[in-house]
C-alpha cells in the first residue's frame, strides 16, 4: 500500500466509509509497516488541527500541537477515533470493525476420503475416524488421498495430497506445497489464499492453486474470477477469468498456459465415499491418466481420466485375465479385478495408451445457430477435442459480427503426421472502409476488442491465414497469407471482394516439425469446386495454438454460417502407429508412471515392460527386465543418461508394483512401494514431450524383447511422485 493510498483510507476510516477487506488491509498495515504508522501519525496531527480550528482554536504558532491534542485528547478521540498516542489503539478499533462487518467464521469441518494418510498439527490422524474439526492457526500435511474442509458459510475446500497448508484465518490458507481447490461460490464472501510468492484473492470462485517441489506455482480457474498478487510487493499480477487452462504464474514475469487440470468437486462425493483400494489410491493422486485395463468386449482401453481418450490394443492381447485380487493376496482390490496378458512373440503389437487419434475425423464443427448473446465461453456444437469460443464481444453465437476489432479462436495444437483441413462459410456486406474478416490458423487467443487480436500482430498472430475484404479499393482485394508474406486472389467474371464465399485452408504436418506446409483455396456459392487461390508453401513459423477468425476494424458487417476443422491422419499410419495424443504424452521434465506386472518364472531374456519417445524408433524413457528378472529404468540426459537398476528379482510368477518417478533433482525406482534406487545429481529442465507411449514393446529398433506377462492399473502422471505416495499404493492394495 502507497501513501497515497494509505492516506485515502484513513480519511475514509475517519468519515466512516471504511469496512470489509479495506478495514482488514489497514490494520495489517499499520501492524506491519513502521512507515505507515508515521504516515498515520502526521494523519492524525492533521486531522486535530483541522478539527480544534473547526472549534475556534488555532493555537498552532503558540502551544506545541503535542499539548493541544493532550488538553483535547478525549474529546477528539472520540469525535475522530484519531491521536498522536493511539496507533495500537487504532488497530484495535480497526480489528474490532473488521470483526463486526465480516460474519464469524466459525468451525473448518473435515472428512477424508478413505484411507487418507494425513497429519494435524503433526499428529497423524486415525484413517477410521469420519470427522476432525480445524481451528485457526492450524497446520494439515497429506501425503496421501483427499481431504475436504468446509467453513459454515458454505466454502468449500478440498486438499490432495501431497500437500501441506496452514490456516492463520480459516479463510485464509496458506498453501505451502501440493494442491489445494476452493469452491467459495455458495458462501459469496472472499477468499484468499497465499502460496510462497502469491496471493491469490476470488470472490465467489471455484478454483485450484498447486505448489510445485519445483517452479512458480500454478492456479486453475474453473468458475469465476480470481486476482492474482506478487505476495512481496502486493502487485497485481493478473486478473483471471476461465479459459479451459491453467497458468503458472511466477512472481515476476509473464505467466504460461498450461492443461486445466481436473477440477475434484464434480466426483468428490464417490471419491470421499470410495473403498480404501488401489484405484481410489491413484485418483486421489490427480493423475493425467490412469487405465484400469478391466475391458473385455472392446478393442480399446478407457482412460479412467478424460472422456473419448482411449487406448488401443490388438488381437494378439488377450483381455479378461485374473489381475491381483483378494485371492492373490491383494484385498485392495475387488475380486473380479482384470489384467491384460501380453504374449511376448516377436510380432507382438505394443499396447499403446491414449491412441485412438484424437486429431483424427471432425476436430469441430459450429454452424451458428445460437441467440444473440456473446459467443465467447460457448462450446461449438461439436467439439471432439473439448475447446470452447475464446472471443472478443464482437463475435455473437448466432454469427453475426458486430464492428469492430478483434478475434474468435477454438484452442488447437497440430501434431505430427495429420493433414487439417479448415473450412468457413461467411458473408461480408460493402462498407464505407476497406475492412475485412479472415479464417486462418493462428498463434495466441484473446477476448479483447482492438487492432492487436486481429491476426496482424499482438496477442493473436496468423501464422496461415487468407482475408476476405468488404469494399472494392485500390489496395490488395483478398489475400492469402503466411505469416508476413501474403498473395493477391480475385476470380475473372465475379466480384472478388464482399458477398457469401467459402473459405478453405489445408494445413499439413506429415513431412514432419520444420517442414509444415499451407495451401489456400476458396469457392462462390454458384461454383461447384474450390479453386486454389495460392499455392502450396512451407509455414515460416510453426507455433500454432489456435484456429478461428479475426476482423480488421469497425466498419465491417459480416455474418459466419459455420466452421468446420477436419483432421485426416496419413494412409501409412495403422493403428500400432498411432501416437498417444494427450494426456498419455509423457513429459521429459517432470513426470512418473506407476503400474502391476506379473512375470513367470523362467528368466531366460531382456524383456522391454514400457517406452516413450519421440516416434516410433526412438526409446528415450523405458523401463525394462534383465536377463535375471530384476528392474531397470532408463533416461536420456543432456548432460548424462540415467540408468537404474533393482537387486530383486521379479520373476515369480507374483503380483509386483512397480514405479518410476522423475524430476530434474531426482530420479527413482520403486519396487513393491520401496524405493530401490535413485539418482539426485540434478538434471537440469529437461524440456518436451514424448508424444509416442508404448507398453509391453519397445522401439522398432530396440535390443529388448516384447514382454511376457500380465499388466494392470497402468497411471501416469505429469509431475512426479513422493515416497509416500508410492508406498501407499502399495499397502492400499495390500489393505490393512
Amino acid at each position: 500500500m502507497n501513501r497515497r493510498e494509505l492516506e485515502m483510507h484513513l480519511q475514509d476510516l475517519f468519515e466512516g466509509r471504511l469496512e470489509g477487506d479495506a478495514l482488514r488491509d489497514l490494520q495489517e498495515e499499520l501492524r506491519s509497516n513502521p512507515e505507515a504508522r508515521d504516515t498515520y501519525r502526521d494523519y492524525a496531527h492533521l486531522q486535530n488541527s483541522l478539527q480544534l480550528r473547526a472549534d475556534g482554536i488555532d493555537l498552532m504558532h503558540v502551544v506545541p500541537m503535542e499539548r493541544v491534542i493532550k488538553r483535547h485528547q478525549r474529546r477528539h478521540l472520540r469525535n475522530a477515533l484519531f491521536s498522536a498516542a493511539a496507533v495500537l489503539m487504532l488497530v484495535g478499533i480497526v480489528g474490532a470493525l473488521i470483526m463486526i462487518s465480516r460474519p464469524e467464521q466459525g468451525r473448518l469441518n473435515a472428512v477424508t476420503s478413505a484411507d487418507t494418510g494425513w497429519m494435524l498439527d503433526g499428529a497423524v490422524q486415525d484413517p477410521a475416524k469420519s470427522k476432525w474439526t480445524v481451528a485457526a492457526g492450524s497446520t494439515i500435511q497429506v501425503w496421501s488421498g483427499t481431504l475436504r474442509l468446509q467453513l459454515e458459510s458454505g466454502t468449500a475446500m478440498v486438499v490432495q495430497g501431497p500437500a501441506e497448508v496452514s490456516f492463520p484465518e480459516l479463510d485464509q490458507p496458506s498453501l505451502k506445497s501440493g494442491w489445494l481447490w476452493i469452491d467459495s461460490g455458495k458462501s459469496g464472501g472472499p477468499i484468499e489464499v497465499t502460496t510462497p510468492e502469491l496471493l491469490v484473492r476470488d470472490i465467489g470462485t471455484r478454483f485450484g492453486v498447486r505448489v510445485p517441489d519445483q517452479g512458480p506455482a500454478e492456479v486453475h480457474l474453473i468458475e469465476g474470477k480470481v486476482e492474482v498478487f506478487a505476495k512481496s510487493t502486493q502487485e497485481m499480477i493478473a486478473i483471471l477469468e476461465p479459459e479451459d487452462r491453467g497458468f503458472e504464474i511466477p512472481a515476476t514475469g509473464e505467466a504460461i498456459g498450461l492443461k486445466l487440470a481436473r477440477d475434484p468437486f464434480p466426483e468428490l462425493a464417490d471419491l470421499l465415499a470410495a473403498p480404501a483400494n488401489y484405484p481410489t489410491t491413484v485418483l486421489g493422486q490427480n493423475p493425467s491418466g490412469y487405465w484400469r485395463l478391466d475391458e473385455t468386449e472392446t478393442p480399446e482401453l478407457s482412460n479412467e481420466i478424460e472422456e473419448e481418450i482411449y487406448g488401443r490394443r490388438d488381437g494378439t492381447v488377450r483381455p479378461g485375465e485374473p489381475g491381483p485380487a483378494p485371492m492373490s493376496g491383494f484385498p485392495g482390490f475387488a475380486e473380479e479385478n482384470r489384467a491384460l496378458r501380453l504374449p511376448g512373440t516377436p510380432s507382438t503389437i505394443p499396447l499403446s495408451l491414449g491412441t485412438r487419434p484424437v486429431h483424427d475425423g471432425i476436430l469441430f464443427r459450429d454452424e451458428f445457430i445460437g441467440d444473440g448473446g456473446d459467443l465467447n465461453g460457448s462450446t461449438p456444437g461439436l467439439a471432439k477435442i473439448g475447446a470452447k469460443w475464446v472471443a472478443s464481444p464482437i463475435f455473437k453465437r448466432n454469427g453475426a459480427i458486430h464492428a469492430a476489432a478483434g478475434s474468435a479462436t477454438l484452442a488447437l495444437e497440430p501434431v505430427k503426421g495429420v493433414i487439417y483441413t479448415l473450412d468457413a462459410s461467411l458473408t461480408t456486406l460493402s462498407s464505407p472502409s476497406e475492412d475485412w474478416i479472415a479464417l486462418g490458423f493462428a498463434k495466441g487467443q484473446s477476448t479483447e476488442v482492438g487492432l492487436n487480436s486481429r491476426f496482424i500482430s499482438g496477442s493473436v498472430v496468423g501464422r496461415a491465414w487468407m482475408l476476405h475484404r468488404s469494399k472494392d479499393s485500390a489496395r490488395p482485394v483478398n489475400r492469402a497469407w503466411l505469416s508476413t508474406d501474403g498473395a493477391d486472389w480475385a476470380w475473372s467474371g465475379s466480384s472478388p471482394v464482399g458477398g457469401p464465399i467459402d473459405l478453405r485452408i489445408v494445413l499439413d504436418t506429415t513431412r514432419g516439425a520444420g517442414q509444415w506446409t499451407s495451401t489456400w483455396y476458396a469457392k462462390r456459392p454458384n461454383e461447384e469446386r474450390y479453386k486454389m487461390v495460392r499455392e502450396t508453401a512451407p509455414l515460416i513459423n510453426e507455433s500454432i495454438n489456435s484456429v478461428g477468425f479475426a476482423v480488421s476494424g469497425g466498419d465491417i458487417s459480416a455474418n459466419i454460417k459455420s466452421l468446420t476443422l477436419r483432421a485426416d491422419r496419413e494412409i501409412s499410419h495403422g493403428a500400432e502407429q498411432s501416437l498417444a495424443d494427450a494426456p498419455a504424452r509423457v513429459a521429459c521434465e517432470e513426470g512418473a508412471m506407476s503400474f502391476w506386472m506379473r512375470r513367470g518364472s523362467d528368466p531366460t531374456r531382456s524383456e522391454i515392460l514400457w517406452a516413450a519417445g519421440t516416434d516410433l524408433a526412438d526409446d528415450a524413457i523405458y523401463a525394462h527386465l534383465t536377463t535375471d528378472g530384476r528392474v531397470g529404468f532408463f533416461m536420456e540426459n543432456g548432460r548424462y543418461d540415467v540408468l537404474l537398476t533393482s537387486e530383486q528379482s521379479l520373476v515369480d510368477d507374483h503380483w509386483h508394483h512397480i514405479a518410476a518417478s522423475w524430476s530434474p533433482s531426482s530420479v527413482d525406482l520403486y519396487l513393491d512401494g520401496k524405493q530401490v534406487a535413485s539418482d539426485t545429481e540434478f538434471r537440469g529442465r529437461q524440456m518436451g514431450i514424448l508424444p509416442e507411449l508404448r507398453f509391453g514393446n519397445g522401439s522398432t529398433g530396440s535390443s529388448f524383447m516384447p514382454f511376457t506377462g500380465w499388466l494392470d492399473e497402468i497411471a501416469l502422471w505429469n509431475r512426479a511422485l513422493t515416497p509416500s505416495e508410492v508406498e501407499h499404493q502399495f499397502k492400499s492394495a495390500r489393505g490393512k
